[in-house]
């Protein structure tokens, strides 16, 4: 199966990620489930500020490869004190 030979990066809010399911959609596909989880760069953001530090992060590796195709912000969420 060809492709977009891309990564993702995934920036979960909400704890809502799941591996599983994605290994499940592999399986489904014909793909390597390894392979599919290699390919995605997820990190748990617990506040605004580590939201917006993992922003950064996410934009350093935009910059980094050419291989980032899908960036995913699951909810983003601002806290006010």
């Amino acid at each position: 199966m060809g492709g977009g030979e891309g990564k993702a990066i995934y920036i979960d809010t909400e704890g809502s990620f799941r591996p599983e399911r994605l290994l499940a959609i592999a399986e489904r596909y014909g793909l390597s489930g390894q392979d599919v989880l290699d390919n995605i760069a997820y990190a748990r953001a617990y506040n605004t500020d580590h939201q917006i530090q993992l922003l950064y992060m996410a934009t350093a590796m935009m910059c980094e490869s050419r291989y980032i195709k899908i960036f995913y912000f699951n909810k983003l969420k601002f806290y006010i004190i």
